[in-house]
């Protein structure tokens, strides 16, 4: 329902902003950069750094990769740590235990700061808050 009325939305634009699906999450272009880098979506990362643009298929695939932008919105660690009740050190023991049903990797985990909401929904079911 949500990519139909995107589609419609849009209407006959065939390219999109990097932009404008940053602020479909409410992040800037450089956390939309590292969420393609360093989550496991379907889209290639040099394809992403060579596009200035998006055609319509790749924003709706990198949305579905990432999850709908009002299914859950994404958040800080601090944000994370904070909801899970947890202390940061617990939760960082907690995470790299489970990095593969997270859908992250060590590397990705420590280089973003802000999770795109599939990552932020995988951690509260595989961490059990």
């Amino acid at each position: 329902m949500f990519l139909l009325f995107l589609i419609l939305l849009l209407g006959f634009k065939l390219t999109l902003k990097k932009e404008d699906l940053a602020n479909m999450y409410g992040i800037c272009r450089k956390t939309l950069q590292k969420w393609v880098r360093y989550t496991r979506t379907e889209f290639s990362y040099a394809k992403y750094v060579k596009a200035r643009k998006l055609d319509i298929l790749d924003f709706i695939s990198l949305i579905i990769d990432f999850g709908l932008p009002g299914q859950q919105k994404p958040l800080t660690k601090g944000e994370l740590v904070k909801e899970s009740e947890m202390t940061y050190s617990e939760f960082e023991k907690n995470v790299a235990l489970n990095y593969n049903e997270i859908g992250l990797t060590k590397d990705g985990y420590s280089k973003m700061d802000i999770f795109p909401p599939f990552v932020v929904i995988n951690m509260k079911q595989v961490l059990a808050f």
